[in-house]
């Protein structure tokens, strides 16, 4: 009592209005850094939103360039499988080609022996026919 006595002496007399006072001060403090940690908060949200959102975007600029690259190698593939599939038909015609000309040397080399046996044996009978003349 003689303390409370003394403070009212000291504070003027009205100690509930200090206490008052104190405390709505400590309240305004304690809701100011509130209001800045939410306001820092809200800030940090809001730059990470936007990282967010660029990265986003950012990924899927490259999976368009992705799908168009995609596309372009599919059809160099088709055009490749379309070229390979020429080349191997005009491969198929060169070789059946190939054995005609070697069928057509055989013939004629059969020929030109013919042809040289035929000579030969003209030869021997016109020498024959020389001799028994």
């Amino acid at each position: 009592d003689e303390r409370v006595a003394r403070l009212e002496a000291v504070t003027g007399g009205d100690i509930e209005a200090i206490v008052h006072r104190l405390t709505a001060a400590r309240l305004d403090e304690q809701q100011r850094r509130m209001d800045e940690a939410v306001g820092d908060m809200l800030s940090r949200i809001s730059k990470l939103s936007q990282s967010v959102t660029v990265s986003v975007e950012e990924l899927t600029q490259d999976a368009k360039k992705d799908r168009v690259r995609m596309h372009r190698a599919e059809e160099r593939l088709a055009e490749t499988q379309q070229q390979l599939t020429t080349s191997s038909v005009a491969s198929r015609e060169l070789t059946n080609r190939v054995g005609l000309v070697e069928e057509s040397v055989g013939d004629l080399r059969r020929a030109a022996e013919a042809a040289d046996l035929s000579a030969r044996v003209n030869r021997d009978k016109r020498a024959d026919s020389a001799m028994a003349a």
